[in-house]
């Protein structure tokens, strides 16, 4: 599982360098399939495939207690997206989107830092 974890942690650094240096591209293409449900279906399943695999890998890391939590939330955000309609998801994608031109940056460094902090609790 800290195989499954790391390799989330590289995903997120790489998306994470990205928003910091361009950010309309990435949320350029989250616009274009924010009408899909494939987008809900992406993002419910990789919060819930991170979520198991940080609660099955806590034991093994260097901070258990802080990814067995941080897994449990990630099941519980996978499962409130889930539950939430396709109607509200949008919402709440588009009202995220309207953020973009202030904190599109700042999400992006807070992304890289949780993407080095799963690297480095694994390794």
């Amino acid at each position: 599982m800290t195989q499954i974890v790391l390799i989330f942690g590289f995903l997120i650094l790489i998306l994470s360098v990205s928003l910091v240096i361009k950010p309309a591209a990435l949320f350029g293409i989250l616009e274009r399939y924010s009408q899909s449900a494939g987008l809900q279906v992406v993002a419910v399943v990789a919060r819930l495939i991170l979520g198991v695999a940080l609660v099955l890998a806590a034991p093994e890391t260097k901070y258990p207690s802080v990814l067995l939590l941080l897994g449990w939330l990630m099941i519980a955000a996978a499962v409130a997206f889930s539950l939430m309609g396709r109607t509200r998801f949008r919402a709440l994608l588009n009202w995220a989107l309207q953020l973009t031109p202030h904190y599109g940056r700042l999400g992006g460094l807070l992304g890289v830092i949780f993407g080095v902090f799963l690297i480095y609790a694994v390794v």
